[in-house]
Protein backbone atom coordinates (compact mmCIF):
# COMPACT_ATOMS: atom_id res chain seq x y z
CA UNK A 1 0.00 0.00 0.00
CA UNK A 2 1.28 3.79 -1.13
CA UNK A 3 0.98 5.52 2.13
CA UNK A 4 2.55 8.57 1.11
CA UNK A 5 -0.22 8.66 -1.96
CA UNK A 6 -2.99 8.07 0.59
CA UNK A 7 -1.58 11.32 2.68
CA UNK A 8 -1.90 13.14 -0.76
CA UNK A 9 -5.12 12.34 -0.90
CA UNK A 10 -6.73 13.30 2.13
CA UNK A 11 -4.70 16.61 1.78
CA UNK A 12 -6.56 17.29 -1.73
CA UNK A 13 -9.97 15.92 -0.03
CA UNK A 14 -9.61 18.54 2.88
CA UNK A 15 -9.00 21.47 0.29
CA UNK A 16 -11.77 20.22 -1.82
CA UNK A 17 -14.19 20.11 1.11
CA UNK A 18 -13.19 24.02 2.51
CA UNK A 19 -13.74 25.09 -1.39
CA UNK A 20 -17.37 23.92 -1.37
CA UNK A 21 -18.47 24.88 1.64
CA UNK A 22 -21.71 26.99 1.75
CA UNK A 23 -23.45 29.21 3.72
CA UNK A 24 -26.58 29.34 5.67
CA UNK A 25 -27.58 32.15 3.55
CA UNK A 26 -26.48 30.21 0.55
CA UNK A 27 -28.54 27.38 0.77
CA UNK A 28 -31.11 29.36 1.92
CA UNK A 29 -30.87 31.28 -1.68
CA UNK A 30 -30.94 27.82 -3.21
CA UNK A 31 -33.56 26.77 -1.91
CA UNK A 32 -36.04 29.87 -3.11
CA UNK A 33 -34.50 28.72 -6.64
CA UNK A 34 -36.08 25.26 -6.00
CA UNK A 35 -39.08 26.88 -4.53
CA UNK A 36 -39.67 29.22 -7.43
CA UNK A 37 -39.47 25.99 -9.97
CA UNK A 38 -41.45 24.20 -7.81
CA UNK A 39 -44.09 27.10 -8.28
CA UNK A 40 -44.09 27.55 -11.71
CA UNK A 41 -43.51 23.79 -12.42
CA UNK A 42 -47.55 23.59 -12.85
CA UNK A 43 -47.27 24.88 -16.49
CA UNK A 44 -44.96 22.17 -17.48
CA UNK A 45 -42.05 24.85 -18.65
CA UNK A 46 -38.59 24.59 -18.10
CA UNK A 47 -37.40 28.35 -16.69
CA UNK A 48 -33.76 29.56 -16.69
CA UNK A 49 -33.15 30.92 -12.91
CA UNK A 50 -33.97 34.43 -14.26
CA UNK A 51 -37.04 33.90 -16.08
CA UNK A 52 -38.05 31.96 -12.72
CA UNK A 53 -37.15 35.33 -10.87
CA UNK A 54 -39.07 37.09 -12.71
CA UNK A 55 -42.20 35.27 -12.73
CA UNK A 56 -42.53 35.00 -9.30
CA UNK A 57 -42.02 38.50 -8.71
CA UNK A 58 -44.84 39.75 -11.18
CA UNK A 59 -46.99 37.38 -9.19
CA UNK A 60 -46.72 39.57 -5.91
CA UNK A 61 -43.46 36.83 -4.22
CA UNK A 62 -41.40 39.72 -4.32
CA UNK A 63 -39.14 38.23 -1.32
CA UNK A 64 -38.71 34.67 -2.99
CA UNK A 65 -37.44 36.70 -5.98
CA UNK A 66 -35.17 38.25 -4.44
CA UNK A 67 -33.90 35.80 -2.78
CA UNK A 68 -33.69 33.79 -6.23
CA UNK A 69 -31.54 36.69 -7.76
CA UNK A 70 -29.19 36.88 -4.86
CA UNK A 71 -28.42 33.03 -5.31
CA UNK A 72 -27.61 33.63 -8.78
CA UNK A 73 -25.89 37.32 -8.85
CA UNK A 74 -28.76 38.24 -11.36
CA UNK A 75 -29.75 42.02 -11.33
CA UNK A 76 -32.37 42.74 -8.68
CA UNK A 77 -33.99 45.83 -10.49
CA UNK A 78 -34.65 44.05 -13.63
CA UNK A 79 -35.68 40.45 -12.11
CA UNK A 80 -37.47 41.51 -8.88
CA UNK A 81 -38.00 45.27 -8.11
CA UNK A 82 -39.32 46.34 -11.38
CA UNK A 83 -42.00 43.68 -11.73
CA UNK A 84 -43.37 43.89 -8.45
CA UNK A 85 -43.64 47.57 -8.73
CA UNK A 86 -45.80 47.10 -11.82
CA UNK A 87 -48.09 45.24 -9.55
CA UNK A 88 -47.88 48.71 -6.84
CA UNK A 89 -48.98 50.74 -9.43
CA UNK A 90 -51.62 48.87 -10.71
CA UNK A 91 -52.68 47.74 -7.24
CA UNK A 92 -53.77 51.82 -6.87
CA UNK A 93 -56.36 51.57 -9.67
CA UNK A 94 -57.36 47.50 -9.01
CA UNK A 95 -61.03 48.25 -11.55
CA UNK A 96 -60.63 44.38 -12.42
CA UNK A 97 -59.47 42.91 -9.21
CA UNK A 98 -56.39 41.15 -10.84
CA UNK A 99 -54.17 42.18 -7.76
CA UNK A 100 -56.68 41.21 -5.27
CA UNK A 101 -56.78 37.99 -6.50
CA UNK A 102 -52.69 37.15 -7.13
CA UNK A 103 -52.85 38.33 -2.91
CA UNK A 104 -56.00 35.57 -2.73
CA UNK A 105 -54.38 33.13 -4.76
CA UNK A 106 -51.20 33.64 -2.47
CA UNK A 107 -53.13 32.14 1.12
CA UNK A 108 -51.03 31.03 3.94
CA UNK A 109 -46.93 31.09 3.59
CA UNK A 110 -46.99 32.52 0.16
CA UNK A 111 -48.41 35.70 1.69
CA UNK A 112 -44.93 36.15 3.89
CA UNK A 113 -43.43 36.11 0.85
CA UNK A 114 -45.31 39.18 -0.98
CA UNK A 115 -45.79 40.85 2.45
CA UNK A 116 -43.89 42.26 5.23
CA UNK A 117 -46.05 40.98 7.33
CA UNK A 118 -49.11 38.90 7.20
CA UNK A 119 -51.73 36.39 9.27
CA UNK A 120 -51.55 34.37 5.70
CA UNK A 121 -55.45 36.15 4.99
CA UNK A 122 -54.31 39.69 4.74
CA UNK A 123 -51.61 41.97 5.02
CA UNK A 124 -51.00 43.32 8.60
CA UNK A 125 -50.06 47.13 10.02
CA UNK A 126 -51.58 48.69 7.04
CA UNK A 127 -55.38 48.05 7.78
CA UNK A 128 -56.15 45.29 5.58
CA UNK A 129 -54.92 47.48 2.50
CA UNK A 130 -53.24 45.60 0.02
CA UNK A 131 -51.79 48.52 -1.92
CA UNK A 132 -50.31 49.80 0.94
CA UNK A 133 -49.27 46.22 2.09
CA UNK A 134 -47.11 45.90 -1.54
CA UNK A 135 -45.80 49.44 -0.98
CA UNK A 136 -44.41 48.64 2.35
CA UNK A 137 -42.92 45.28 0.99
CA UNK A 138 -41.19 47.50 -1.83
CA UNK A 139 -39.79 49.94 0.61
CA UNK A 140 -38.42 46.92 3.23
CA UNK A 141 -37.12 45.43 -0.23
CA UNK A 142 -35.37 48.31 -1.19
CA UNK A 143 -33.23 48.64 1.83
CA UNK A 144 -32.07 45.00 1.48
CA UNK A 145 -31.85 44.15 -1.86
CA UNK A 146 -28.18 45.61 -2.10
CA UNK A 147 -25.65 45.65 1.47
CA UNK A 148 -25.59 48.42 3.57
CA UNK A 149 -22.13 50.06 4.41
CA UNK A 150 -21.35 49.96 7.92
CA UNK A 151 -20.83 53.62 9.33
CA UNK A 152 -22.30 55.45 6.06
CA UNK A 153 -24.64 58.52 6.58
CA UNK A 154 -25.78 57.92 2.85
CA UNK A 155 -27.06 55.53 0.58
CA UNK A 156 -24.23 53.58 -1.53
CA UNK A 157 -24.29 54.13 -5.36
CA UNK A 158 -25.84 50.88 -5.39
CA UNK A 159 -28.80 51.67 -3.64
CA UNK A 160 -29.06 55.36 -4.75
CA UNK A 161 -29.16 53.25 -8.51
CA UNK A 162 -32.59 51.11 -7.48
CA UNK A 163 -34.24 54.47 -6.14
CA UNK A 164 -33.75 56.06 -9.49
CA UNK A 165 -35.15 53.41 -11.60
CA UNK A 166 -38.01 53.18 -8.89
CA UNK A 167 -38.48 57.07 -9.67
CA UNK A 168 -37.88 57.06 -13.24
CA UNK A 169 -41.03 54.22 -13.27
CA UNK A 170 -43.30 55.79 -11.94
CA UNK A 171 -42.65 59.19 -13.18
CA UNK A 172 -42.20 57.86 -16.48
CA UNK A 173 -46.15 56.27 -15.92
CA UNK A 174 -47.62 60.07 -14.88
CA UNK A 175 -49.63 57.39 -12.27
CA UNK A 176 -48.87 59.96 -9.03
CA UNK A 177 -49.21 63.60 -8.28
CA UNK A 178 -46.00 62.93 -5.91
CA UNK A 179 -43.63 60.37 -5.42
CA UNK A 180 -43.53 57.89 -2.51
CA UNK A 181 -42.30 59.46 0.54
CA UNK A 182 -40.06 56.77 1.22
CA UNK A 183 -38.48 57.35 -2.68
CA UNK A 184 -37.83 60.83 -1.91
CA UNK A 185 -36.76 60.93 1.28
CA UNK A 186 -34.20 58.65 0.25
CA UNK A 187 -32.84 60.77 -2.94
CA UNK A 188 -33.35 64.03 -1.47
CA UNK A 189 -31.70 63.84 1.73
CA UNK A 190 -28.10 62.83 -0.07
CA UNK A 191 -26.25 62.89 -3.30
CA UNK A 192 -29.17 61.46 -4.94
CA UNK A 193 -31.09 64.57 -5.25
CA UNK A 194 -28.98 64.99 -8.46
CA UNK A 195 -30.67 62.19 -9.88
CA UNK A 196 -34.09 63.11 -8.45
CA UNK A 197 -33.44 66.98 -10.23
CA UNK A 198 -32.65 65.31 -13.62
CA UNK A 199 -35.44 62.83 -13.41
CA UNK A 200 -38.20 65.70 -13.04
CA UNK A 201 -36.62 68.21 -15.74
CA UNK A 202 -36.60 64.67 -17.56
CA UNK A 203 -40.32 64.67 -17.50
CA UNK A 204 -40.84 68.27 -17.21
CA UNK A 205 -42.03 67.89 -13.38
CA UNK A 206 -40.41 71.38 -13.16
CA UNK A 207 -42.50 72.60 -10.21
CA UNK A 208 -41.59 70.04 -7.93
CA UNK A 209 -37.80 70.51 -9.22
CA UNK A 210 -38.01 74.09 -8.11
CA UNK A 211 -39.74 72.62 -4.71
CA UNK A 212 -36.53 70.30 -4.48
CA UNK A 213 -33.78 72.79 -5.05
CA UNK A 214 -35.51 74.85 -2.46
CA UNK A 215 -35.76 72.67 0.11
CA UNK A 216 -31.75 71.58 -0.40
CA UNK A 217 -31.29 75.34 0.27
CA UNK A 218 -32.28 75.56 3.40
CA UNK A 219 -30.22 72.23 3.73
CA UNK A 220 -27.67 74.10 2.62
CA UNK A 221 -27.91 77.70 4.67
CA UNK A 222 -28.11 75.62 7.96
CA UNK A 223 -24.76 73.82 6.93
CA UNK A 224 -23.04 76.90 6.19
CA UNK A 225 -23.91 77.91 9.82
CA UNK A 226 -22.98 74.88 11.30
CA UNK A 227 -19.76 74.59 12.71
CA UNK A 228 -19.61 70.88 11.74
CA UNK A 229 -18.04 70.79 8.24
CA UNK A 230 -17.43 67.14 8.03
CA UNK A 231 -20.69 65.71 6.63
CA UNK A 232 -21.29 65.56 2.89
CA UNK A 233 -22.54 69.18 1.56
CA UNK A 234 -25.62 69.76 -0.98
CA UNK A 235 -22.46 72.50 -2.43
CA UNK A 236 -20.24 69.47 -2.92
CA UNK A 237 -20.09 68.56 -6.63
CA UNK A 238 -23.11 71.29 -7.37
CA UNK A 239 -24.76 70.69 -10.97
CA UNK A 240 -24.31 74.10 -12.13
CA UNK A 241 -25.85 72.90 -15.41
CA UNK A 242 -28.47 70.99 -13.94
CA UNK A 243 -29.97 73.54 -12.27
CA UNK A 244 -29.18 76.22 -14.82
CA UNK A 245 -31.01 73.77 -17.33
CA UNK A 246 -34.20 73.87 -15.06
CA UNK A 247 -33.92 77.07 -15.05
CA UNK A 248 -34.31 77.39 -18.83
CA UNK A 249 -37.34 74.88 -18.96
CA UNK A 250 -39.23 76.92 -16.15
CA UNK A 251 -38.57 79.94 -18.50
CA UNK A 252 -39.89 78.41 -21.34
CA UNK A 253 -42.85 76.49 -20.45
CA UNK A 254 -44.29 80.13 -19.02
CA UNK A 255 -43.04 82.17 -22.48
CA UNK A 256 -45.48 79.11 -24.30
CA UNK A 257 -48.05 79.32 -22.10
CA UNK A 258 -47.86 76.04 -20.56
CA UNK A 259 -49.23 74.72 -17.41
CA UNK A 260 -47.87 74.18 -14.38
CA UNK A 261 -45.63 76.64 -14.05
CA UNK A 262 -45.98 81.14 -13.64
CA UNK A 263 -44.06 84.18 -12.86
CA UNK A 264 -43.99 82.89 -9.24
CA UNK A 265 -42.02 79.84 -9.52
CA UNK A 266 -39.48 81.75 -11.83
CA UNK A 267 -38.98 84.18 -9.58
CA UNK A 268 -38.48 81.70 -7.03
CA UNK A 269 -36.00 79.46 -8.70
CA UNK A 270 -34.04 83.02 -9.76
CA UNK A 271 -34.39 83.90 -5.69
CA UNK A 272 -32.93 80.02 -5.28
CA UNK A 273 -30.13 80.73 -7.67
CA UNK A 274 -28.74 83.58 -6.44
CA UNK A 275 -28.78 82.55 -2.89
CA UNK A 276 -26.64 79.46 -3.98
CA UNK A 277 -24.37 81.95 -5.90
CA UNK A 278 -23.65 83.29 -3.27
CA UNK A 279 -23.51 80.12 -0.56
CA UNK A 280 -21.09 78.75 -3.75
CA UNK A 281 -18.98 82.12 -3.60
CA UNK A 282 -18.86 81.82 0.23
CA UNK A 283 -17.44 78.42 0.49
CA UNK A 284 -15.23 78.90 -2.55
CA UNK A 285 -13.65 81.72 -0.38
CA UNK A 286 -13.49 79.45 3.12
CA UNK A 287 -11.37 76.84 0.63
CA UNK A 288 -9.04 79.51 -0.22
CA UNK A 289 -8.51 81.01 3.34
CA UNK A 290 -8.20 77.05 4.71
CA UNK A 291 -5.42 76.60 2.14
CA UNK A 292 -3.69 80.18 2.45
CA UNK A 293 -3.82 79.12 6.02
CA UNK A 294 -2.41 75.50 5.74
CA UNK A 295 0.35 77.12 3.67
CA UNK A 296 1.46 79.94 5.74
CA UNK A 297 1.83 77.76 8.49
CA UNK A 298 3.78 75.28 6.69
CA UNK A 299 5.88 78.03 5.82
CA UNK A 300 6.32 79.22 9.34
CA UNK A 301 7.38 75.66 10.79
CA UNK A 302 9.97 75.48 8.06
CA UNK A 303 11.09 79.10 9.09
CA UNK A 304 11.19 77.63 12.66
CA UNK A 305 13.61 74.75 12.13
CA UNK A 306 17.23 74.76 13.41
CA UNK A 307 19.76 75.94 11.18
CA UNK A 308 21.16 72.95 11.71
CA UNK A 309 18.52 71.01 9.95
CA UNK A 310 19.15 73.02 6.73
CA UNK A 311 22.30 71.97 6.74
CA UNK A 312 21.45 68.36 6.85
CA UNK A 313 19.18 69.30 3.89
CA UNK A 314 21.75 71.45 1.77
CA UNK A 315 24.30 68.54 3.00
CA UNK A 316 21.88 66.13 1.31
Amino acid sequence: MDVSALGDWFREAEFVTMDSVITLRDAENLLATVEAHLLLAEDGQMRTPDEAAKKVASLGLLCLALQVTQAHNLDPWEFALQPFLRICVSAENDVEGRVEALTKAAKLPMQAQMFVRSDGLAPLGVSGNTSKGLWQTLEKALVSAVEHTDGAEHPSAARIRLYTLVADELLARNSFDKLPRFILNTLSNGPGWVSLLRLYIKYNCLRDGVDLLEKLLKAAQRQAMSLDQSSWSVLQDFPVAHVVHLRECVAHQLASGGIGVDRQVLKAIDEILSQFTSLLGDSENDAKRDYQSDYQSDARLQLSLPSTHWGAVWAF
